[in-house]
């Protein structure tokens, strides 16, 4: 014998029905939405609360029966979930902490952009961040010890605008006192995975240019995580021992071994004369450099293809520079010389290093380049 339902009965169950087909429905979107930006931006998706996302959804609705929740609002969530599980939200920054410069040092590279920069460092998570300009493919290394607690990897490109910004290669290291220290713009491929731990001047990876960039440099924050998942950078200084430094925009910052040997170099055969001023050079002409080691007994060795002998171009705008010390006046890969001003996109410094601070024959030289049409 069936019963019939009364009719108040029945809206009710009828309303209970939809408003749970109509909370699956929520949800599946919801979940949707978050899975496709965890793949998007690389992200581990262990390292993301998915139910809490959709808690939030479901009391959004709620408040605002009909209104649909935008895209970025999901995205925003989504970051908020993956950074604040990193754990130790309102760290206390150590201040006796001193920060090794992330790259070697023996090559001094030049700092673009610093504390309070115009260009991208005005929010409260990189208003204290560095970017040094480097070639794609510099090896980064930790600033501080610690351990590795998130990589992202894989993306290939990058581009000058916030459009590319989820789209950065970079390795994150909590440091002793809770604090994240974040090397970003990374070439695909780390030399790190997370849980490993790391001590200063271990090598992270190697420098790129994804994510939100105008050419290939290291971008370099240390930042705390608050209680809401958001990010905040923290003041630091670079050095080592006693002395500590702020490093300014437009400055090289370094630390050669100073030369014990002289070096000559010579350009097709021709003796390059670092005194002499800048070296004109015609946009897109290419030529090989030669050093020679000069003893105190007064031989002179070749030293152009000897391991500890280092090319490196530290203005990459302007030339390419090959191990084997061949130049190519043109912009380095990445950079867009419609970027920026015209007298850099004209002027390229190049070094050439022989030795290391232990090894008893050391010399240095430095080569301005004045590029032409």
């Amino acid at each position: 014998m069936r019963t019939a339902l009364a009719p108040a009965l029945l809206a009710a169950a009828i309303g209970l029905a939809a408003a749970a087909a109509a909370g699956d429905a929520l949800e599946t979107r919801i979940l949707a939405a978050v899975d496709r930006v965890i793949a998007e931006r690389h992200y581990e998706a262990s390292h993301v609360d998915r139910a809490d996302i959709v808690a939030q959804a479901r009391r959004l609705s709620e408040a605002a029966p009909g209104r649909e929740l935008a895209p970025e609002w999901i995205a925003a969530q989504v970051d908020r979930s993956y950074w604040a599980s990193l754990g130790g939200p309102g760290a206390v920054h150590d201040p006796r902490a001193v920060y090794r410069l992330p790259f070697d040092i023996r090559i001094p590279r030049l700092m673009i952009q610093g504390v309070g920069g115009e260009r991208s460092h005005r929010s409260k998570a990189d208003y204290h961040a560095f970017d040094f300009v480097m070639p794609i493919g510099t090896l980064v290394y930790a600033s501080r010890p610690g351990r590795v607690v998130r990589c992202i990897d894989g993306f290939e490109r990058g581009g000058p605008s916030e459009a590319h910004s989820p789209t950065a290669n970079l390795v994150a290291v909590r440091h002793p006192d809770g604090t994240l220290g974040l090397y970003v713009h990374l070439s695909p491929g780390l030399a790190v995975k997370e849980g490993q731990r790391v001590k200063r001047g271990e090598l992270l990876g190697q420098s790129g240019n994804t994510g939100y960039t105008s050419g290939p440099h290291l971008h370099f924050v240390v930042r705390s995580v608050d209680a809401s998942g958001a990010m905040r950078s923290i003041p630091v200084e670079f050095g080592g021992g006693r002395r500590r430094f702020l490093p300014e925009p437009g400055q090289y910052y370094g630390s050669p071994p100073p030369p014990n040997r002289t070096l000559r170099v010579y350009a097709d055969g021709r003796r390059v004369d670092a005194k002499a001023g800048l070296l004109p050079t015609r946009r897109g002409a290419a030529f090989r450099l030669r050093a020679e080691l000069v003893l105190p007994s007064g031989e002179v060795r070749d030293v152009t293809q000897h391991p500890d002998t280092v090319f490196a171009s530290m203005t990459p705008w302007s030339v390419t520079v090959e191990e084997n010390g061949r130049v190519t006046a043109a912009p380095g890969e990445g950079f867009d010389l419609d970027e920026l001003p015209p007298e850099l996109a004209a002027l390229a410094t190049i070094a050439i290093l022989h030795g290391r601070a232990a090894t008893p024959d050391r010399g240095l030289a430095r080569i301005e380049l004045k590029i032409t049409d």
